[in-house]
């Protein structure tokens, strides 16, 4: 009725892009658009969920000094599981490198398979815990490969129960990594 062709246009690709945009109405556009952005994060929220970080544990320090009241679970090995627990809520998955804390592995790979683990950490971290007849020093200690060094202590009381140790560690842990 108004005397102007509604045909796309013959030639150029980006004419008759215009021509079909124009002829959308706005849920429409605004799909169109949401779809693009998610086709193009996806890559990358992908490679970041599944990035691992390569990470290696000191041989943890434990000294307990008198007659120390200490939850019965509290265990040098308890202490490392606890820290790995915290790394990972804080840092996402982590690849322990080395003997010291290295996960169990569960899956099984064919010949030729076989993943390219990391061999050089790219955090290294020290626990320490150091008792005496009232009290129990927490320290946690993290070295990165760029040289950027951080450390966090806690000081526990004999007599605390494990929930409240594991408080601590998980709190120290999130200030190693701002």
């Amino acid at each position: 009725q108004s005397g102007v062709s509604r045909l796309p246009p013959r030639e150029g690709f980006m004419p008759r892009l215009k021509h079909y945009w124009r002829g959308m109405k706005r849920p429409a556009r605004l799909a169109l658009v949401s779809l693009a952005a998610a086709v193009v994060a996806s890559p990358f929220a992908l490679v970041a969920a599944t990035r691992v970080t390569p990470v290696q544990f000191a041989q943890p320090l434990f000294v307990v000094a008198g007659d120390i009241e200490l939850p019965r679970d509290l265990t040098p090995q308890w202490l490392l599981d606890e820290f790995k627990v915290a790394l990972r809520d804080e840092i996402g998955q982590v690849y322990v490198i080395g003997a010291i804390g290295a996960d169990p592995r569960t899956t099984v790979y064919s010949p030729g398979a076989m993943p390219e683990w990391p061999t050089v950490p790219e955090q290294v971290f020290n626990v320490s815990l150091v008792c005496d007849v009232t009290l129990c020093v927490l320290d946690l200690h993290r070295a990165s490969d760029d040289g950027e060094r951080r450390s966090a202590q806690g000081i526990l009381l004999s007599g605390m129960s494990l929930e409240r140790w594991r408080d601590m560690v998980h709190a120290r842990v999130r200030e190693l990594n701002p």
